[in-house]
């Protein structure tokens, strides 16, 4: 049921896992899981630790039983845990690209309404089923699918963005509808029900795990890096960042300091960060992490 397929990094991806961290996100989602499911009982197996020379993948899976007297409970429920990036192959073929700490469920009637919920982040490749939706439920809202690759992040607000095919967004308040096109980002607010949607740039593309860029502007570029580290990255105003194109790739899990490393290098810039703001400048200017 579940597959964990990843190329081996190269040591310039590579981060260190900080156990403080890692227990951290661990306990968090136990506790979540726990809450939820208060009355089921849990059947706990590990499976495929997949390891790729020095880099190793491990996810969790809990097959959650009613207990007598659970009555409208479905009758088996999955759900998939990512301990690191992981990529799922769900029994539709959909591929699903969870992040580390994300937790995807569905139950045992998943083939019938192809539904399923997320909590956290990850990117969509839906396999098209004649006649058959793809839903993707969220806290109070629901991604409705017919076959494309889109991909979500989940945080105080939830963006979604959507590289092709055609999904539609509905919202928890008032049952809202809203369709999205290739090349466009939903930004959605739980709390106030707030709806943004707009256009992202058209030189990037979602293929097998990593964001392929071709010729894309430097301020096309970092308007994708915020949606997609949820930071905020600002570029010298004597920078001409409409003039500076890239062409690369940058994969799924890449860490945003090895992101920001390579931009600097290609265009010969400095970058410095003060809180959760990052700003981009010519090297030299009073930059303390330049390449």
């Amino acid at each position: 049921m579940l597959k964990s397929l990843w190329d081996k990094p190269t040591a310039d991806y590579q981060v260190a896992d900080e156990a403080e961290t890692k227990d951290r996100i661990w306990h968090g989602i136990v506790s979540e899981i726990y809450r939820r499911t208060h009355r089921r009982r849990m059947l706990t197996r590990s499976i495929g630790v997949a390891a790729c020379v020095a880099c190793v993948m491990a996810a969790a899976v809990w097959m959650w039983r009613p207990m007598p007297g659970d009555a409208g409970l479905p009758a088996e429920q999955t759900c998939l845990m990512a301990d690191s990036l992981e990529k799922l192959c769900l029994p539709d073929s959909t591929v699903v690209w969870l992040e580390r700490g994300s937790v995807l469920t569905f139950d045992s009637g998943f083939m019938a309404d192809r539904c399923v919920s997320l909590k956290g982040n990850a990117t969509f490749e839906v396999a098209k089923v004649d006649g058959k939706r793809f839903v993707v439920r969220l806290d109070d809202s629901e991604i409705v699918v017919k076959g494309t690759c889109f991909s979500i992040q989940e945080n105080e607000v939830i963006n979604v963005t959507l590289y092709n095919g055609s999904v539609e967004f509905v919202s928890g308040h008032g049952n809202d509808t809203i369709e999205l096109k290739p090349s466009q980002r939903l930004t959605y607010v739980p709390g106030s029900g707030d709806i943004a949607v707009r256009s992202i740039t058209e030189n990037l593309r979602w293929e097998n795990g990593a964001y392929k860029l071709s010729q894309i502007e430097l301020s096309e570029l970092v308007d994708f890096m915020e949606g997609h580290y949820d930071v905020e990255i600002a570029i010298a105003e004597n920078l001409r960042a409409d003039k500076l194109r890239m062409t690369g790739t940058l994969r799924y899990d890449e860490p945003l300091d090895s992101m920001l490393q390579r931009i600097c290098y290609v265009f010969k810039l400095g970058w410095t960060r003060e809180g959760d703001r990052y700003m981009l400048a010519e090297k030299g200017s009073h930059d303390r992490h330049a390449d």
